[in-house]
């Protein structure tokens, strides 16, 4: 029994040392597994760490300076740089590093940059394999939207007698929330304190300085301040061309300058906003003082026939006869031959005319009353006439008259396109001297010229024509001005250009410029906002730009309260405003106040108001004009958006000061920053950079994609 006992210890013994074996191998190979997954884990980590080298070495630094819509791409291959020598050994490198934009849906520009990180290590059987990892990030540069308000400097600006030097300062009655930014000092008012709010979302900085006077920090600022606050270039040139060659609808106004032998004409456009699009129109307009206009008159003689070749020459006649009902009501073709009635040639002065002009033949007879007005379809010249189609516009024949007579004298005549109002001198339309100085950004300013009417479509340069529209829009208005007012559905944007330069009417030896400005004429709102208040809904996907390459004008309207409140007060405005080349501005020199409203004559820089404010919409002959004492308070600006201006305009003026009346001119203020301008701006609207030109950028995602 026991010899059998010893026998089975040996057995037992080697099933033992054998479990005991695989147990150890088990583990070595466990061991030498886990080491590599180890050394795995840390190759992945140090390919990343790699990769944001690459991405913070290389393409964050070229971020900013990408001008363009373009796409930059470096690629650095298996590279060791100079700068990081021991990188190769201690932790690998990095390769495939570039960086570029691209459109979002709402038409804003994302730059982004990428990296490779590449780390070598051996397999369990010595070879070597690469580990890459890829970091991708995106940015978006800092729009001017973000802020609530916006200067350059806080001097004065957008009208005359802004003052020389003076500086506006931030009082008792200014309430601004968001962020507040001025690339000069901020100066607090020794009258009283302002207040900055917005609680965590509140940022106001200054990179010259905030001068405080008397008020306590901790009271005006509910949320970061900054009395040394990074420079952003203004006006942002590039970022407004990019604005500009991103237009989907293009409205030219420079049509009808520098025509040969025909005066300049400026075009005024109108864009008033619906739901689900946006109505357009243009129409001719001419800046006074007004001089001798068009083509010399030409003296032909009647011919009473109505056949085009039958027209003899030195004479002009109808394709219609004289009516004695309608008289020549059904005239639409008008036969002129190349002589007047002297035989001396004509050729030039017919050449001068073009569609839509007016013109109007007449008797040459001082106790004749006869006339006959059209407007120019087309024009045709042949060898010994020109041929005009003509639309009728309006004829006087006295009674008994049978229209022009055979071989009588008769006039043919270019009439001057209407210019509204009712002073037409220098002084109501510009102050500065009439010694071929020029219009200023800070000085007179121009919107009401009444369009032609509906009947008379000649005339127009673009009757009222409607667009509808999906998605995000960039209107452009190449070299005009524009009015603005109506319901916003969608996203758009609108943008103007720099002065616009003209041959005066009177003197075409002249120039003068016309500052294209963006007039707000009535509430322009969004189409959920709510309608008694103009407050925004928040979330809300509808977004309003205005950039105007001169003024944002409130213009003196009846919507917006002209005449101290005569016919309607207040204004209601969805928009991020900016103003690249003067200010956000009430039109507070054209006024009914008694003692201001009327330029002065001999001295036009000295000239507080147009005159032209008393005489708005007046019927009847004499004009009365309208007087409000010393007030012309036209209610409260409630305004959901941004404002950015080059410097800051006023929205009320009175005692002290140039205008001494009081209460004064102008608008009480209701402002608030449009909070979802933060989570996307309008379409393509200006991004700010610095003093060096680069983007501002602020991060918008990051992600290791592989």
């Amino acid at each position: 029994m026991i010899r059998s006992l010893r026998g089975s210890v040996t057995p037992t013994a080697i099933i033992f040392t054998m479990v005991s074996m695989l147990l150890t191998v088990g583990f070595l190979r466990y061991s030498v597994s886990n080491k590599a997954m180890q050394d795995r884990r840390i190759a992945r980590e140090k390919a990343l760490l790699m990769a944001e080298t690459g991405l913070n070495y290389l393409a964050m630094p070229a971020l900013p300076k990408i001008t363009q819509d373009t796409v930059i791409v470096s690629d650095f291959h298996d590279e060791v740089y100079p700068y990081l020598p021991e990188m190769e050994h201690e932790m690998g490198t990095f390769d495939s590093v570039g960086c570029g934009t691209y459109l979002d849906e709402n038409l804003q520009t994302v730059y982004y940059g990428y990296a490779r990180g590449i780390v070598t290590l051996p397999n369990p059987y010595g070879d070597p394999i690469k580990i890459r990892r890829t970091v991708v990030a995106e940015m978006a540069g800092e729009a001017f939207s973000d802020f609530m308000y916006f200067t350059e400097t806080e001097e004065p600006g957008g009208g005359p007698y802004t003052g020389d030097g003076a500086i506006v300062t931030f009082g008792a009655n200014d309430v601004l929330e968001g962020r507040v930014h001025t690339n000069g000092t901020m100066t607090i008012s020794d009258y009283g304190c302002p207040q900055f709010t917005g609680d965590e979302l509140s940022d106001v900085g200054a990179h010259q300085g905030i001068d405080l006077a008397g008020c306590d920090s901790n009271a005006i600022f509910s949320g970061e301040w900054d009395d040394s606050a990074r420079y952003r270039q203004y006006p942002p040139t590039f970022s407004v061309d990019l604005v500009k060659n991103s237009a989907n609808y293009i409205f030219t106004a420079e049509d009808l300058l520098g025509r040969r032998n025909k005066k300049d004409s400026l075009i005024m456009t109108e864009i008033e906003f619906h739901f689900n699009g946006f109505t357009a129109s243009q129409w001719p307009y001419v800046i006074p003082p007004l001089g001798a206009d068009g083509p010399e008159p030409i003296t032909y003689t009647w011919d009473t026939d109505t056949t085009i070749f039958l027209i003899d020459n030195r004479k002009i006649g109808f394709d219609e006869s004289f009516d004695n009902l309608w008289g020549y009501f059904r005239v639409d073709t008008i036969i002129a031959t190349l002589e007047d009635s002297e035989g001396n040639p004509v050729r030039d002065e017919l050449d001068q005319y073009d569609p839509g002009d007016t013109l109007f033949v007449s008797s040459t007879s001082p106790d004749s009353a006869k006339v006959w007005l059209g407007v120019i379809q087309t024009i045709q010249e042949q060898p010994s006439r020109f041929i005009f189609t003509v639309q009728f516009y309006s004829q006087q024949f006295p009674a008994g008259s049978h229209g022009f007579s055979a071989g009588e004298e008769v006039l043919f005549h270019y009439l001057a396109p209407s210019v509204g109002g009712v002073r037409q001198k220098f002084a109501n339309y510009h102050n500065h001297p009439d010694d071929g100085s020029v219009c200023q950004s800070a000085g007179f300013h121009h919107f009401d010229f009444d369009p032609p009417p509906l009947s008379n479509l000649p005339a127009w340069v673009l009757p009222p024509t409607t667009f509808p529209v999906v998605g995000p829009k960039i209107i452009y208005i190449k070299g005009g001005q524009v009015q603005v007012k109506g319901i916003v559905d969608g996203q758009y944007t609108i943008v103007t250009d720099d002065p616009t330069w003209y041959r005066r009417h009177d003197r075409s030896d002249r120039w003068d410029r016309c500052y294209n400005n963006i007039w707000l004429t009535d509430d322009i709102v969004y189409q959920d906002s709510n309608p008694i208040t103009g407050a925004v809904t928040p979330l809300s996907p509808n977004r309003l730009g205005l950039i105007s390459g001169g003024n944002i004008i409130i213009a003196n309207t009846a919507p917006n309260g002209w005449k101290n409140r005569q016919e309607g007060q207040d204004i209601k405005i969805n928009a991020a405003l900016m103003a690249l080349e003067e200010s956000f501005v009430c039109h507070y020199w054209q006024n009914t106040l008694t003692g201001f409203h009327a330029p002065n004559e001999p001295l036009p820089a000295l000239s507080l108001a147009d005159g032209r404010g008393p005489y708005k919409d007046i019927h009847g002959f004499p004009p009365i004009p309208t007087l409000t004492g010393a007030s012309d308070l036209r209610g409260i600006v409630h305004l959901w958006g941004s404002i950015i201006q080059l410097r800051r305009g006023y929205m009320k003026r009175n005692s002290p000061g140039p205008y001494s009346a009081f209460p004064g001119v102008g608008y009480d203020k209701d402002y608030h920053f449009d909070y979802n301008l933060w989570i996307y701006p309008p379409p393509k609207f200006p991004i700010t950079t610095d003093i060096d030109g680069g983007v501002i950028l602020t991060m918008r995602s990051y992600n290791a994609i592989h």
